[in-house]
């Protein structure tokens, strides 16, 4: 199953992009802080690689040559929920998300600056119009003129954008190893803030944290894995996946009927990646 996923990286990308949506969904029922959310969640994460990995690999999975590269790796997933958190409090939700939504086009940016392959016209194409396909389903308004929140809006695009990237330049890292390390320096920072935020989950939150840390290890192992196949820039446009799988999940599951916009940037963005991971795969394999 994982060597047929490695012929297809970018079905790795949609894959993370759902286990992340529905992680969403999960923190929703959680019914505690969202900074506690994350600190279970990689809590979680890291008790299941210690107790599933650990007795097999021992400090094989906290060795690494590139400690530096792993903390600061790591440390780009604090500052997205952090930024998530701090633009949220400042703008409406659809805002800040029709903001975020400028990350594929960042990491295509910041490949290219670094100077990696920006994936070619076509991907550039791609990531363009999966962003407008994003700007029809949350309809941005007065809300995105806010400078300080649009400001932690980017900021929270930026940290995704430099952790794909650096993932990539990290390709030669052990897989585990990076999944213990992603958790361990989000871990470290907030258990210093825990005391003074923690609400008593009940049985039911508790269960939606443990399957978000379950989710966290299977959808980075996946978003890692496809950038070590592939240069980020060519995966970039599939990211816009995860706003299709929101509609889809409230469509069906929640039976929140899309209007008419909303449903054609929804087919926009799938059109699109789904075009675009031909380029992706022809890339991988050459």
């Amino acid at each position: 199953m994982i060597r047929l996923l490695s012929k297809y990286p970018a079905l790795l990308i949609a894959i993370f992009t759902l286990c992340w949506e529905v992680m969403e969904r999960f923190g929703a029922m959680a019914g505690v802080t969202v900074y506690q959310v994350v600190w279970t969640r990689y809590a979680i994460h890291l008790a299941f690689l210690a107790m599933v990995f650990g007795p097999r690999h021992g400090l094989g999975l906290v060795r690494s040559p590139k400690l530096g590269h792993q903390i600061v790796r790591s440390l780009l997933m604090l500052g997205m929920p952090l930024c998530f958190i701090w633009a949220a409090q400042r703008m409406p939700f659809q805002d800040m998300l029709a903001v975020f939504w400028i990350a594929p086009l960042l990491v295509i940016v910041i490949a290219v600056m670094t100077r990696g392959p920006s994936g070619g016209v076509l991907t550039i194409a791609a990531a363009m119009i999966g962003f407008v396909g994003a700007l029809m389903i949350y309809k941005p308004d007065a809300g995105v003129a806010h400078p300080v929140a649009v400001l932690f809006a980017l900021g929270m695009a930026a940290c995704l954008a430099f952790y794909l990237v650096m993932s990539r330049s990290m390709r030669d890292q052990a897989e585990l190893t990076k999944l213990f390390h992603t958790a361990l320096w989000v871990f470290i920072p907030l258990s210093f803030v825990m005391p003074l935020l923690w609400q008593t989950p009940t049985a039911p939150g508790f269960g939606a944290m443990t399957a978000i840390g379950v989710l966290s290890c299977g959808s980075l192992y996946a978003l890692d894995r496809a950038v070590e196949i592939a240069p980020p820039a060519f995966m970039a446009p599939v990211l816009y996946t995860q706003i299709a799988w929101d509609v889809l999940l409230r469509w069906f599951g929640h039976a929140v009927t899309p209007d008419t916009r909303t449903l054609l940037g929804t087919l926009l963005i799938f059109a699109v990646c789904g075009g675009n991971s031909g380029v992706v795969s022809i890339n991988s394999a050459s």
